[in-house]
């Protein structure tokens, strides 16, 4: 507490009053000079006790004057780190549609399940590079060609080389486009949007507020509206 003496005046007092304060004990009248220099060793260890609780406070006190500066420098670290990780979450979102935009587009050339889409894609990654062209999807769509060509034109134009366990993908006839597709619709068998959720989306526009007959009624209507949709 405040109003307590320091610990090496209570020391001192206590080293003078075991001397008694007589005439017979003051410390110059010892023959030997025993009493000065054992006063002397006793004020110098209170002194050696001042001088390193004045380090440690210094100490502190430059501890403490470091604070901010490291908490600006945690503050600076983990505003980099935010930053660092919204970049990636955007570049990992944007590979996430691109990879849906190619699934579509695979899914048009007659790639209609994941797996397969998987298999093109690997297939693709071994071929030598400058048989890659600008992707999975260019490629797997320019041997979709060349199968159209070979139907089309079986004298003339080469059936394309692709894996066994693709060629099953390939038109076997010359036949158009299965209904449903197009652009701004998903085919049969697409695969949707990264993070969509149809079914959600559609329940999101159904009012709740005319009771249980008028939201079963607002159901039947957008089930309809989403069927129709695809």
């Amino acid at each position: 507490m405040a109003d307590e003496p320091p610990a090496w005046l209570a020391d001192l007092k206590a080293m003078i009053g075991n001397r008694g304060g007589g005439d017979d004990d003051d410390f110059d009248d010892d023959d030997d000079g025993g009493g000065r220099r054992s006063f002397r060793r006793r004020l110098d260890r209170l002194r050696s006790q001042r001088d390193g609780y004045r380090q440690e406070r210094d100490a502190a006190k430059e501890m403490l004057a470091k604070v901010p500066e490291r908490i600006a420098e945690i503050e600076t670290a983990a505003t980099k780190r935010i930053e660092d990780l919204q970049v990636e979450s955007g570049k990992a979102l944007t590979g996430a549609r691109e990879e849906w935009a190619d699934d579509l587009k695979l899914n048009d050339a007659g790639v209609t399940s994941v797996l397969a889409r998987k298999a093109v894609r690997d297939a693709h990654a071994v071929l030598p590079k400058d048989q890659r062209g600008d992707g999975p999807v260019q490629w797997w769509e320019s041997q979709v060609a060349a199968q159209t060509a070979h139907l089309a034109d079986p004298k003339t134009a080469e059936a394309p080389t692709v894996p066994t366990h693709l060629a099953v993908f390939l038109p076997a006839t010359a036949a158009p486009p299965p209904n449903g597709a197009g652009p701004g619709r998903l085919p049969p068998g697409a695969p949707n949007p990264p993070g969509a959720n149809d079914l959600g989306s559609y329940l999101d526009a159904v009012p709740v507020e005319g009771g249980l007959d008028a939201f079963a009624a607002a159901i039947a209507a957008v089930d309809a509206q989403r069927h129709a949709g695809q």
